[in-house]
């Protein structure tokens, strides 16, 4: 949940991958109610090990 700018109370929303990026992936965060965007996130992958 987050707190939305339209509805202005914390409702449930829905990720969206937005773009993908060298850095890693963009994802936008969707009010379920009103579809309004509430947030961004870039999600970077994880670091791979090394084995040895």
């Amino acid at each position: 949940m987050l707190a939305c700018p339209r509805c202005r109370q914390a409702m449930p929303v829905r990720k969206r991958l937005l773009l993908i990026l060298p850095e890693g992936d963009k994802y936008e965060y969707l009010c379920q109610r009103c579809g309004s965007t509430c947030g961004t996130t870039v999600e970077r992958p994880a670091a791979k090990g090394i084995a040895g």
